[in-house]
């Protein structure tokens, strides 16, 4: 049978294949296409339901976070997933599996090879615990990204070259039947240097993205040619990038439309590394003034590496008085308050996705229309989308900014090495149905509520579907509550 090989190139897309010429040239040569990703294109429930096949309703993560009654964030790990992933079904069945930065797959539930991943505490050790010794590698390296867009590129180069090296170690042990890799650093780099890579490639910081894009691309090559005859690669993403020509805020608008009071609740302002202060009305005015983010930003970036102080400038809302808020940056969804009867929340809802149908280039969703499962309630209540705009929770004194962002999109992109190409050229499928097909490809039943399929062409036999009994999850690894370094990188990316 040989085995598998899958490659996450966070936030990888089409787009990038004019940098990256030998992905390219696996992508025209093989199976290959557009993945869509989930709804909203999020790395935290896209690489959740990539292991699990399934939807947010059925798994239950729709953020990197959750929010206690304060308003104040509390991070997930791997008991978050609630419904069981492809890789414990390859476990039952005997094949040997290697996971290498797979958000949410610590604590353990197999008896494999985990190394943590850039969710994970820095100082969480892998399972088993002698792993390193084993293979003779270091610890991951996941960086902060403090400094300006070319020191985070050097540091993203660094961070990939020394993962790189250790991944390299455990495949060439060909100790496993499944190995996976996530390369955040194809999304963290888009996040420094996206725009200038498209918009202004005269720039140093083009050039840059582009040099770690080929060394990439090189690695690709490396993993190419490593794999035996009878081996799989497929490379794939959780998500696409693209420039938005504008934002929105979602609590400005709440505001503006009478959903919303401000108050004195900060969402999210919880800061346990350092200080946290919001400059307020102040803030928001400077905000808005375009012209003066060139100064600003390094400002920011000082106090907030240097001086471990978290500046924020939302307003607070009075949670009594709001009738509905949108409280995470990733979600996109309104979520309405615990103050609202509930015989009053079917007419709220309507209202809200009525009024919302006036607001161009977003569209609402109820989110029984979205998702699917047990876990849907956990969701908010209307869930927003947009192809032209980004869409952020606020309120930062206004509801529309009239400038580019880039950003997550929901096109990603998929190869698969090691199986027969469509003569059709590239297919369309969905990061879901990648669980679906390894499961298929070691020969394993498909649990009957999986919602992704068998990617098109894939070769097969006719699949075996099983019924699907309640599941609990049995952790083979204790449990670390640390989070040390995991809130950093997230606020650099400007996910809290």
């Amino acid at each position: 049978m040989g085995k598998t090989v899958v490659i996450g190139l966070d936030a990888f897309h089409t787009d990038l294949l004019e940098f990256t010429p030998y992905i390219e040239s696996l992508y025209n040569e093989n199976l290959s296409g557009e993945l869509e990703s989930t709804q909203p294109p999020v790395t935290a429930p896209a690489w959740a339901s990539f292991q699990t096949g399934k939807n947010q309703g059925k798994h239950g993560v729709y953020d990197f976070i959750t929010f206690n009654e304060d308003f104040d964030p509390e991070f997930l790990d791997g008991t978050a997933l609630r419904t069981k992933p492809f890789y414990e079904s390859l476990d039952e069945h005997g094949f040997d599996c290697c996971l290498f930065n797979l958000p949410f797959s610590l604590p353990a539930r197999i008896e494999g090879d985990i190394v943590p991943s850039w969710l994970d505490a820095d100082d969480r050790p892998p399972v088993p615990r002698d792993l390193y010794d084993t293979y003779g590698i270091k610890p991951p390296e996941y960086p902060t990204l403090k400094g300006n867009p070319l020191e985070c590129i050097r540091k993203l180069k660094d961070s990939f070259e020394h993962n790189r090296d250790q991944f390299l170690k455990v495949l060439r042990a060909d100790d496993h039947d499944f190995l996976f890799q996530l390369v955040s650093e194809t999304d963290w780099l888009q996040h420094q240097a996206y725009l200038d890579l498209v918009r202004h490639p005269e720039k140093k910081t083009a050039e840059k993205a582009r040099e770690l894009l080929r060394v990439v691309d090189e690695y690709v090559r490396t993993l190419d040619s490593t794999l035996d005859d009878d081996d799989t690669l497929l490379l794939m993403s959780d998500h696409g990038f693209q420039v938005f020509d504008r934002q929105f805020y979602i609590n400005d608008w709440l505001e503006a439309n009478g959903y919303l009071e401000f108050g004195e609740t900060h969402i999210g302002s919880k800061n346990e590394i350092g200080g946290s202060i919001n400059i307020g009305g102040l803030g928001r005015f400077l905000f808005q003034q375009e012209w003066l983010h060139p100064v600003l930003r390094p400002i920011r970036n000082f106090a907030t590496s240097s001086l471990d102080i978290d500046v924020s400038f939302e307003a607070g809302i009075d949670t009594e008085q709001s009738s509905a808020y949108c409280r995470s940056k990733d979600e996109a969804a309104i979520r309405l308050s615990p103050a609202v009867a509930e015989t009053e929340k079917k007419r709220l809802i309507d209202n809200l996705v009525c009024d919302l149908q006036d607001v161009s280039g977003v569209r609402a969703y109820r989110r029984e229309d979205v998702y699917e499962g047990k876990f849907t309630d956990e969701a908010g209540e209307i869930i927003l989308a947009s192809e032209t705009c980004k869409i952020w929770r606020g309120p930062v004194g206004q509801i529309w900014r009239e400038s580019l962002k880039d950003h997550h999109s929901s096109n990603g992109m998929f190869v698969a090495v090691g199986v027969p190409s469509s003569d059709d050229g590239p297919i369309a499928a969905s990061l879901l149905d990648i669980a679906p097909t390894l499961l298929i490809k070691y020969e394993i039943p498909i649990p009957i509520d999986t919602d992704g399929e068998i990617l098109p062409e894939y070769p097969t036999e006719e699949p075996e579907f099983i019924s699907v009994d309640e599941y609990t999850p049995q952790f083979v690894s204790d449990e670390v509550s640390s989070y040390d370094g995991v809130q950093r990188r997230l606020e650099d990316l400007g996910y809290l």
